[in-house]
C-alpha cells in the first residue's frame, strides 16, 4: 500500500516519489554445522562433526517501501479513446530482520538461534497505464 506524490516537468512528463507499507512471505533455511573439530560444546551439549541444528521458517513479514519513477503521457496514442501513459519505476522494499530458534538435531533439548539480516528486495518495473 503506497502513496505517490509528483510534479509535471513538462505537460507530458511526470516525476514522482512513492512510499508506504509493505508485506511479503519470507522463507529462511538454516543449518548449524560443526566443521571446526571432532566435538564442540554448547553449554552441556556436545556436537560431533555433523549438522547440529537445522530447519526452515516461513512467515508473513511487514515493513516499508520507498522509491520513485517517471511517467510519460503518449500524446498521440489512445487506447479505446482513453489517454495512455508509459512508466518506469524503482522500489526498495525492506521487510525487517528475524531471529529463528533452530532445534538441535542430535539433541532436540538444545537449540541455537539463527539471526537473519533484513529481507530486502529491489524492484525495477516498466508499465503501460490506460487512464479511464
Amino acid at each position: 500500500m503506497r502513496g505517490r506524490l509528483g510534479f509535471l516537468i513538462t505537460p507530458n512528463w511526470l516525476v514522482y516519489g512513492t512510499g508506504g507499507f509493505a508485506y511479503g512471505r519470507v522463507e529462511q533455511t538454516y543449518a548449524f554445522i560443526n566443521s571446526i573439530g571432532p566435538i564442540i560444546t554448547h553449554g552441556t551439549f556436545a556436537c560431533a562433526p555433523t549438522v547440529c541444528a537445522a530447519g526452515s521458517n516461513t512467515e508473513i513479514q511487514t515493513g516499508w517501501t520507498a522509491g520513485g519513477g517517471f511517467e510519460y503521457l503518449l500524446p498521440n496514442i489512445r487506447i479505446l479513446n482513453y489517454a495512455t501513459t508509459v512508466k518506469l519505476e524503482y522500489l526498495y522494499i525492506n521487510l525487517g530482520s528475524q531471529n529463528v530458534v533452530a532445534p538441535g538435531v542430535t539433541s532436540p533439548a538444545h537449540s541455537f538461534t539463527a539471526a537473519f539480516d533484513d529481507a530486502v528486495v529491489n524492484v525495477v518495473r516498466a508499465g503501460v497505464n490506460v487512464k479511464f
